[in-house]
């Protein structure tokens, strides 16, 4: 069950502009005219989301909000309606959406991060599972075409300022932890104690410096 017309979002001036092929929908429990679920996709994406969700004892009807979007329009949409409404598991609403939307999962609770590390604690690959994984990686090359569609999804991930500031500020929390500063430090030493490494690591600086000399670099501003 879906809507025919969109919904316009009170205070957030969100509509459709240009024909596109993704959409923003939410989840509506019987009774309720607050959304539940907030998600994004495209074809019968919504229809799958009604149906996890009841496996899973939640029982919703799907409408779309907004569609005719590209998927970073649609990401920001998602991204947007989440903060709007508010997450259950940070007590700030009404939504069962455990991350901010959009690109996913920086920003879980306290308690589901407690859980996903627990589940994975002491978990090893066996010896026999890393070397095929190895042995796949190796030598391996992405194709030109794989590598011109990457290089574009980034240009246009990292022309969205949110997404740089929500990078960013991932970076500095990881790298103020006591514990981080000490693992980097330890890979560090692991590293240069392999022969040849510094002097590689040395001659790749020279080269960088070079080249940005050659190219007009004065120093830092």
């Amino acid at each position: 069950m879906e809507t025919s017309q969109p919904i316009k979002i009170a205070g957030l001036g969100l509509e459709s502009e240009q024909a596109r092929n993704h959409y923003v929908y939410g989840l509506y429990q019987g009774g309720h005219n607050l959304p539940c679920y907030i998600g994004l996709g495209k074809g019968v994406r919504a229809t799958l989301s009604t149906r996890r969700m009841a496996r899973l004892g939640v029982i919703a009807v799907h409408r779309k909000l907004l569609w005719n979007m590209t998927v970073y329009e649609a990401k920001d949409v998602e991204r947007a309606l989440i903060a709007h409404y508010g997450r259950r598991d940070l007590e700030t609403g009404c939504l069962l959406n455990k991350t901010s939307g959009g690109q996913g999962v920086p920003d879980l609770s306290p308690a589901t991060r407690a859980k996903l590390s627990a589940a994975q604690l002491g978990k090893k690959h066996l010896p026999e599972t890393r070397a095929k994984i190895s042995a796949s990686k190796r030598g391996s090359k992405h194709a030109p075409e794989a590598k011109a569609v990457k290089s574009d999804v980034m240009r246009r991930r990292w022309a969205t300022p949110c997404a740089r500031e929500k990078q960013s500020e991932s970076v500095r929390l990881i790298r103020r932890t006591p514990e981080s500063r000490a693992k980097t430090s330890r890979a560090s030493q692991l590293r240069f104690a392999i022969p040849g490494e510094r002097e590689k690591v040395s001659a790749s600086m020279r080269s960088i410096w070079a080249a940005r000399k050659a190219a007009g670099w004065t120093g830092w501003i």
